[in-house]
């Protein structure tokens, strides 16, 4: 990498290096490497006897590795050949127009754009204006510009604020379009508008919470589709989305900070529209609870109370065993709490997907006018009910029988474990605490 961006900076000298270039090579390195072993898994396996000798040398010479680097920088080359405009240094022009002296505590969107990426950066506060002046007019009053935390932005591509697999798909979408700054400046408006209802109920450090940890997406095609309406919306229709982020978290996993550091306000009730409001609390609503329960466990293992006699020390010398039976516990248990958040993560995917799917059948009984359609809808409710009823959770022990008659039994159903269906099921604590 190291090796490509200084032949880049040789061969450029107007563009140079600036910090982001590197973020931009990564994903392209990433890609072709992973090209390259797929396509030498597929020739081990022999999945290439369909193809003659001919096509098979020239995927050969396609997928050769020692011309890894060589393709990363003709890729590379290529997308800065659309972002460069954004790397480039202010350009301080002499003429009268141009030159403004600048006052003191002067503002940043107040000042003349001195380059191409503070143009494109003016063009999006216009452009958000136009689309949804409430929240332009929220982010303003707040003094939060695009220019505050937009560079980084346009700079790497919204490489991070989308995770790296829908970050692909994205960059796709923006390459097929090009020049692709009309788009990018689309896609800017959009990660806005996605999430205006947590920037709407909060202040100021709540608001650059949201944009520089931006809440990852939960579905980047509706994304996309949003996007290029706002890139043609005669051509392309807007989708119907209500709440597409996961806002309790980061891209990396952890908790948000504005989940767990700053409440939030509610709406103004002369705010409050249909299309706007929140979504309820779903059960990942207990991550940071998981999280913090997760800590005080590996705090409570790493603890070591000072002994209070020389006796009291001399036990705790003879007996380490304890201490490794606590810490294998202590893992466990981390591993039930990961289980569990993975659990609770696919379950509020499927509630999400549900809850969209009776949206649409209530609308369809609404416009229903024969028997026919009834049915087709109420068969298709109870399929959704079934599918419903088909999320499972930790198994719930019944409650012994009153009359004295089947205690042995219950009791030896109690004391056998469940059996483990999957890799990531929870595991029973009472059975491995007798093994210790």
């Amino acid at each position: 990498m190291a090796d490509i961006l200084l032949v880049y900076a040789k061969e450029h000298p107007f563009a140079n290096y600036r910090q982001g270039m590197h973020e931009i090579l990564a994903p392209l390195i990433f890609v072709i490497n992973l090209d390259n072993e797929a396509f030498q898994h597929a020739k081990e396996n022999d999945e290439l006897k369909m193809l003659t000798v001919e096509e098979e040398d020239i995927l050969n010479c396609l997928f050769c590795k020692e011309y890894l680097e060589q393709d990363s920088y003709n890729l590379f080359c290529a997308v800065m050949l659309e972002v460069s405009r954004w790397y480039e240094e202010p350009t301080h022009s002499e003429t009268p127009k141009q030159h403004i002296t600048k006052e003191p505590y002067m503002r940043v969107q107040d000042s003349v754009p001195s380059s191409r990426l503070m143009e494109d950066l003016v063009d999006i506060g216009n452009l958000l204006q136009e689309t949804d002046p409430t929240l332009a007019k929220h982010l303003s009053s707040l003094d939060i510009p695009p220019q505050l935390y937009g560079i980084r932005w346009l700079r790497l591509l919204f490489g991070r604020e989308i995770p790296l697999h829908d970050l692909l798909f994205l960059w796709d979408v923006l390459l097929i379009d090009r020049p692709i700054a009309p788009l990018a400046k689309c896609i800017f408006v959009s990660l806005l508008v996605q999430i205006r209802h947590l920037l709407l109920t909060s202040d100021y450090g709540g608001c650059l919470q949201y944009l520089m940890r931006y809440p990852p997406i939960a579905d980047i095609d509706s994304f996309v589709k949003l996007a290029r309406h706002y890139r043609n919306p005669k051509k392309n229709a807007k989708p119907m989305m209500k709440s597409n982020n996961f806002s309790h978290i980061t891209i990396a996993g952890s908790s948000h900070p504005n989940r767990t550091q700053r409440p939030q306000r509610p709406l103004v009730v002369s705010e409050r529209k249909k299309d706007d409001l929140e979504s309820p609390p779903t059960i990942l609503a207990l991550a940071p609870v998981l999280q913090k329960m997760k800590n005080t466990i590996r705090d409570r293992s790493n603890t070591v109370s000072v002994p209070s006699s020389p006796r009291r020390s001399a036990e705790i010398l003879t007996t380490p065993k304890k201490n490794d039976n606590w810490a294998k516990e202590v893992q466990m248990m981390e591993e039930q709490v990961s289980t569990l958040q993975t659990r609770l993560n696919e379950q509020d995917m499927m509630c999400c997907q549900i809850s969209k799917a009776l949206e649409i059948c209530a609308e369809d009984v609404r416009n229903a006018k024969s028997n026919d359609q009834c049915e087709s809808l109420a068969q298709h409710l109870l399929e959704l009910s079934k599918t419903l009823v088909s999320i499972k959770t930790v198994p719930v022990v019944p409650s012994p029988p009153r009359n004295g008659k089947n205690n042995v039994d219950f009791k030896q159903r109690v004391r056998d474990p469940p059996p483990i269906r999957q890799v990531n099921e929870m595991v029973d604590m009472t059975a491995r605490r007798t093994q210790l």
